[in-house]
């Protein structure tokens, strides 16, 4: 498990983003499915910690 703040996260997507949907009028459903590309990365790495052997 990783600790840090939130602000510290930097989360970068790739332009080419992919949507599909599917209906299915029997069940009255409507899926909807969105494929994409993300990095992320830590801006200051000194200010995470890793937490281990955590019970929940």
């Amino acid at each position: 498990m990783l600790l840090t703040n939130p602000k510290n996260i930097h989360v970068g997507i790739w332009r080419q983003i992919r949507i599909e949907s599917a209906r299915d009028i029997s069940e009255g459903t409507l899926k909807v499915v969105a494929t994409l590309r993300f990095d992320a990365k830590f801006a200051e790495e000194s200010g995470t910690a890793k937490a281990i052997n955590v019970q929940l």
